[in-house]
């Protein structure tokens, strides 16, 4: 009997010394004391452990940021190829791994987890080297040109940190636009730019320039700039409406009185044509109540005509009759 009892005893001690062992490790449960910097190259041993009786051990979930090694004695753990990308594809401040340790006499599966050093690696960054826009005129104050900007995506700007990624956007001073800064939904990594007009917009020039400035919240604080140009489509032309260079006159009227008037020279357009109205007849041509006398060289012009040049839409209205009011419009206006 108690050489049976002896048997049992050894045979026992031999089955526990075949087990993983580890006088530092914890198979089961793992936690790394140290952080782990996001920096760190693919390839690197972040953490290394005296092991007796592992055989291999081998990451479960694949593919993995984090892998693992038995080396002699040495139960280690390195970064991936894939680790470089942490930062671009997550957003947990720690990596946490199911590992199955290959014993020589049985398989045991654990955990192993490493908190992540939080830093402000990167600077915002846009989706595109720069942005284009062309707009339709005249367009009312605080309209969105999104829809005209990267097929209606916008301006959009990824901070892929895992802490302080809130990001501010700033555009270069200008008489033309604003800009606001928003969330993504459903992606916290992704912020878009929106461009707003501060008023109405009649008209702009052929190229606004503007510099689109992104700077995320981390400390130090870091910032990316994009270059943004907005044209207005000059397929539709739109025209100011026809404005006299004096408004009200001031004189009295009679007779064959000879007044000379002339438009505000960005508001005349060739097809301007001109009226009188009065309180007795309320609404007559031009003709029946006055003379318009062109310029010399305009009305003895015998060719085709021309656009009139600033001095050819100068006006003599001689007056035939009391005349309290002239208006001018466009020949062809719009509804």
């Amino acid at each position: 009997m108690l050489l049976f009892l002896s048997v049992i005893t050894v045979c026992l001690h031999l089955y526990a010394t075949q087990e993983c062992y580890s006088p530092s490790f914890n198979f089961a449960s793992y936690t790394h004391p140290e952080l782990l910097d996001l920096t760190t190259p693919p390839g690197s041993v972040i953490a290394s452990f005296p092991v007796e009786n592992v055989r291999s051990a081998t990451v479960v979930q694949q593919p993995s940021y984090l892998e693992t090694r038995i080396v002699g004695t040495d139960l280690q753990f390195l970064t991936t190829a894939a680790f470089a990308q942490y930062e671009e594809r997550e957003i947990q401040t720690v990596i946490i791994l199911q590992v199955s340790y290959q014993c020589t006499t049985a398989t045991k599966k654990g955990l192993y987890r490493h908190n992540l050093k939080l830093a402000n690696n990167h600077a915002p960054s846009f989706l595109q080297d720069a942005y284009e826009a062309v707009v339709p005129l005249p367009l009312p104050k605080h309209f969105d040109v999104t829809p005209f900007i990267a097929n209606g995506a916008g301006i959009i700007a990824r901070d892929i940190d895992l802490i302080n990624n809130a990001v501010t956007f700033s555009v270069t001073e200008n008489d033309y636009m604003l800009i606001e800064s928003h969330t993504v939904p459903n992606d916290p990594k992704q912020f878009k730019a929106i461009l707003r007009l501060k008023e109405l917009v009649l008209k702009m020039p052929n190229k606004l320039e503007l510099t689109v400035t992104a700077t995320d919240a981390g400390v130090p604080q870091k910032s990316t700039q994009v270059s943004v140009v907005i044209d207005p489509d000059l397929s539709i032309v739109y025209d100011d409406p026809p404005v006299f260079k004096e408004t009200f006159i001031n004189t009295t009227i009679e007779k064959d009185l000879l007044l000379r008037v002339e438009l505000i020279p960005s508001t005349e357009t060739y097809d301007v044509q001109y009226s009188l109205q009065d309180p007795i007849t309320n609404a007559r041509s031009l003709s029946d109540l006055l003379a318009i006398v062109e310029d010399t060289e305009q009305e003895n012009e015998k060719t085709e005509p021309k656009p009139p040049t600033q001095q050819d839409r100068k006006k003599s209205i001689k007056f035939s009759d009391h005349v309290e009011r002239i208006e001018v419009f466009d020949k062809y206006p719009t509804s």
